[in-house]
């Protein structure tokens, strides 16, 4: 009966397709807000993690799989070390945010989004000299899919790299607790900026959104696979770190 209950409230409301696109947008707006610079470094430190691996000819493009507002693609068009190559840089999502894909396409003619929804867990015709990224996205797919997806990436991809902001341990929790604080502050981020109105709305008026974003955050690092789990994969090598990226093309976890 206990793990039936579990099960039931293994869900976030990111994913469930009745909640609102304006919600969604504020839950993201807090993803964003608090993976970045001066709350985290996290994005940062992503960015710099791919230019590393891709400082040869051999990459054509990069996928950002579950890119919701596109924070990679937007940080990879600004990056020094990508702004001076001719690298096709393609977000995708399940929901594609099109006002946010529109945009980033306006900046950088070498942005093409994928407009459609986009399942990356079925992929056909993956052009080549292609690397995926997902970004605090790989702990969405259901845990019995997660081999099978992960499997066909690495069959489709030159590269897979696979980050997550948080991990299944304490710390993370507490982390996430305390976004809730950030949940309430939200509007005053983003004062000048469109989606202001939307943040007071769910953020003030309607206070659901930081209660919505630390459930999401503690599903999250229940569901972000352990450094035992991530062991039990033949051929993968795992180091100790807050991020972690999978790059199949070195069958290993790459650490910081």
């Amino acid at each position: 009966m206990f793990k039936k209950i579990i099960e039931y409230l293994n869900f976030e409301f990111m994913d469930l397709e009745v909640t609102p696109i304006s919600i969604k947008g504020v839950l993201r707006d807090l993803l964003m807000i608090g993976n970045s610079s001066p709350f985290r470094n996290y994005y940062n430190w992503v960015i710099q993690a791919i230019s590393e691996e891709i400082s040869d000819d051999s990459v054509e493009n990069i996928f950002e799989l579950g890119a919701g507002m596109c924070p990679i693609t937007k940080m990879l068009i600004l990056s020094k070390p990508i702004r001076s190559s001719t690298i096709n840089i393609i977000p995708t999502d399940l929901h594609p945010d099109i006002k946010q894909f529109k945009r980033l396409q306006n900046m950088d003619e070498r942005v093409k989004p994928v407009f459609g929804s986009f399942d990356y867990s079925q992929l056909n015709n993956v052009p080549p000299k292609s690397i995926a990224v997902l970004s605090a996205t790989f702990h969405h797919i259901p845990e019995e899919s997660k081999l099978h997806v992960l499997n066909s990436l690495m069959n489709d991809f030159d590269k897979v790299f696979i980050f997550e902001p948080i991990r299944n341990k304490l710390s993370s929790y507490l982390f996430v607790s305390c976004a809730l604080f950030g949940g309430f502050a939200l509007p005053f981020f983003l004062i000048r900026k469109g989606s202001f109105l939307r943040s007071m709305l769910w953020c003030w008026l309607i206070p659901i959104c930081p209660f919505l974003f630390l459930w999401d955050g503690w599903v999250s690092c229940s569901r972000c696979w352990s450094v035992d789990r991530w062991k039990q994969i033949p051929g993968v090598k795992l180091k100790m770190s807050r991020f972690c990226i999978f790059s199949n093309c070195e069958k290993k976890i790459l650490t910081r």
